[in-house]
């Protein structure tokens, strides 16, 4: 399930935006140290929706035009488009 948010390169500060948890939680996540509570999973899997329905489009991966906070920005605004339900109220400005 995390494979996929790491595949295209979505780092810890990225999730955060859209699932609350802390940086260091998230980071163990996507490193593999530690599973989600079950209180976040259905977050995550809209995250993860999200994700597959970004890629279905075409839109993943971030094109190489974007770098930095570019690439931030267009990760969020993107995630943010496709996600839908109760998690996209908790996406946070940059």
């Amino acid at each position: 399930m995390i494979k996929i948010i790491v595949k295209y390169g979505i780092a810890p500060r990225h999730v955060i935006r859209f699932i609350p948890v802390t940086r260091a939680t998230a980071s163990s996540w996507l490193n593999g140290k530690s599973k989600p509570a079950d209180d976040k999973t259905p977050l995550l899997q809209r995250f993860i929706n999200a994700i597959r329905t970004a890629e279905k489009y075409g839109e993943l991966p971030v094109p190489a035009i974007y770098k930095g906070r570019a690439r931030d920005t267009y990760i969020v605004d993107l995630l943010g488009k496709y996600l839908v339900g109760p998690g996209r109220a908790l996406a946070r400005q940059l």
